[in-house]
Parts: C-alpha cells; structure tokens; sequence
C-alpha cells in the first residue's frame, strides 16, 4: 500500500508508478500487489503522466479529495480557476483571486492533470472558527496571534507585488479577506478531511 495526503497524496502514484516499473528487480515472481490510496493531492504531472499512470494503475489507485481544498485544484487549469470562489458566498478575496490568475498564466503551458481526473471530490462545508474551537479561549487566542503575523506578511507581500487595491477597500480590508481565506483553505486540507 502506498499512501499519502497533501504533497504526499501527490508522490505516492509517482512512487506506486516506480515500483511497478522496476517491478522486476524486487518481485521476480510477480506477486505482489501495488495498491495506492492518494488523498489531497495537487498534480503529480502533466497530461501525458496521468494518461500512462491510469493505463498502468488506474485499477489499483484510490483518490480522495476535498471539494473545498484548495490544494488537490493544483496546477489543472480548469481546476485552478475553481479556487477563488470555494468559499462563498461566505468569504472571497481579491488578493487570492489575482494570485490564483497568476499562477494559472505560470502553469498553463504545462498541462497539469490530476492521475484519474474522473474522480469526483467528497462534498465539505464551510467551517467558522466556532465551529471548530467552540469556547477554547486558548486556541482562539493562538489563532489570533497567527492571523496577526500573517496580516504583516501578506501586507508586505501586497506592496511587493504591486496588486492594486479593489475600489472602495483599504489595502487592510483586502489583507484581512486573504487570511480568513488562507485559514479555510488550511481547515479544509486538514479537517476537511
């Protein structure tokens, strides 16, 4: 069993696809089996691995994934332009919206495809820190402390970049809405699942 979540939901059909290709030099006889549960994965490769892959071991390959996890809508087209509406009409983000159009004019040109594309993702919902944290002071307390260090990081990575502010918002404004992003796409990734 070759198994793995989130970059190792990726790397574990890279691995099972090793093993079977160099199947001759650890099982002479044959009669092993390659099984692989791959969960969270972003794309492992580009059109023409997923296609050799799903010939090789499309039969002895599960994949899992979350509708509302960002990651496993890494790199495919199609799939990246799904990210900046995830999550509403609860929350969306201009910040993450410009970022995800960047990323998909950096990886266009390589053809990212998930191994078995066909796999329908498991519904989620979203979750609020309520939901999650119920009256544990503590941990909201924690939380709050890393929303405040990642407010500092994205608003200086806002001013290196250069993303125009959207009319109407402050740069504070737009800050705020990409780390309640960021803090459901890392809920949706771990207990999401």
């Amino acid at each position: 069993m070759v198994t793995g979540h989130s970059l190792g939901g990726a790397l574990s059909p890279c691995y099972a696809l090793y093993l079977e290709e160099t199947r001759s030099q650890w099982d002479s006889s044959g009669k092993a089996a390659i099984s692989i549960l791959a969960t969270a994965g972003q794309t492992p490769g580009d059109a023409g691995f997923s296609t050799y892959y799903d010939e090789k071991l499309s039969g002895e390959t599960g994949r899992k994934w979350n509708a509302m996890d960002i990651v496993p809508h890494a790199f495919s087209s199609n799939l990246l332009a799904e990210i900046p509406g995830l999550y509403e009409p609860e929350l969306s983000s201009y910040l993450v919206d410009k970022l995800v159009a960047w990323v998909e004019r950096q990886t266009v040109a390589n053809d990212y495809k998930q191994v078995l594309p066909q796999v329908e993702s498991f519904p989620s919902k979203f979750y609020s820190l309520d939901d999650l944290l119920g009256k544990h002071d503590a941990v909201r307390e924690d939380i709050q402390s890393m929303k405040k260090m990642m407010e500092l990081a994205l608003k200086g990575y806002e001013r290196q970049i250069g993303f125009p502010v959207r009319y109407g918002a402050s740069p504070g404004e737009e800050v705020a809405d990409a780390v309640e992003f960021v803090i459901q796409a890392l809920i949706q990734h771990t207990v999401g699942y």
